[in-house]
């Protein structure tokens, strides 16, 4: 075969691979391990509290709010100490004024048309108790009056209904007022010589004897012997 006939092998290929028993490979496997994520312990460092947000844990939260709720009430009694301190300074100029103070009682009746019942009428069964109430009259120096009725008389219900006037039961304030069921105290009856009912005597202080109305006294009657 002659000279021009020969034919040159082209050299290998180069690969595209590099040995890793090469320098460069060892430089690129100690770089790729130096790269990789943090070791054991680096994450263990991460996850300590040093690395969480800034804050403090509270101990014991029950006794906390135990303790705030005792500063609420405190605050709350101090703020009553103060109203009542005001109020008894309040207090102490209006009893120095003449003045009734704030929550006292008052001793004035309040305004009603309600008649007046608090000079109970005596229901007297004997002649002891009427004389009782004759003397109680004479040392008060009030007037004394005394009602004979009957337990179905139509006239004794209406002055029983006309004495309830506020007018005539402001009077009877100043009177011993006794009352006397004719029937039932025959005997008490027939000593003061009542022969029907209604029958009233009154008997004004420094007098000794009776005025005596037979029969319902009207409004104006009582109003003039009240007086």
């Amino acid at each position: 075969m002659g000279r021009d006939s020969v034919v040159e092998v082209p050299p290998p290929p180069v690969s595209n691979e590099m040995p890793l028993d090469k320098e460069v490979g060892k430089d690129m496997s100690t770089r790729k391990t130096a790269s990789t994520a943090p070791s054991l312990e680096s994450d263990k460092n991460f996850k300590t509290d040093k690395n969480l947000p800034n804050f403090e844990i509270v101990p014991n939260l029950k006794e906390l709010e135990k303790i705030e709720s005792r500063q609420n009430r405190l605050g709350s009694l101090t703020e009553d100490i103060l109203k009542s301190r005001d109020r008894a300074h309040k207090n102490e100029a209006l009893r120095a004024a003449g003045k009734i103070p704030e929550g006292a009682p008052n001793d004035s009746p309040p305004p009603t048309d309600k008649p007046i019942t608090s000079n109970k009428p005596i229901e007297a069964t004997s002649e002891s108790q009427l004389t009782e109430a004759r003397e109680r009259a004479q040392r008060e120096g009030k007037k004394l009056f005394v009602e004979v009725y009957g337990p179905r008389c139509g006239n004794c219900v209406n002055q029983e209904n006309t004495m309830k006037d506020p007018e005539i039961q402001a009077l009877l304030q100043n009177a011993v007022v006794v009352k006397i069921n004719g029937d039932e105290n025959s005997a008490l009856r027939q000593k003061l010589k009542v022969t029907g009912y209604p029958t009233t005597d009154i008997l004004s202080p420094g007098q000794n004897k009776p005025t005596r109305h037979r029969g319902a006294m009207t409004k104006e009657e009582l109003l003039t012997e009240l007086r």
